[in-house]
C-alpha cells in the first residue's frame, strides 16, 4: 500500500519543466502566507 501511495504522489507532482515547478512553488508559498495572515486577523 505504501508503494502505491508513493507512486501516485510522484506521478501527481511531476512537472514538465523546472520553470513550471518553480511557478507552482511560488503560488503555494503565496497561498500559505495569505492564509496565515487571514488566520491572524481572525478569518477562517
Amino acid at each position: 500500500m505504501n508503494r502505491r501511495i508513493k507512486e501516485a504522489t510522484a506521478k501527481r507532482n511531476r512537472c514538465d519543466t523546472q520553470a513550471e515547478l518553480e511557478g507552482r512553488l511560488v503560488a503555494l508559498v503565496a497561498a500559505c502566507n495569505c492564509a496565515r495572515r487571514l488566520k491572524t486577523l481572525g478569518g477562517r
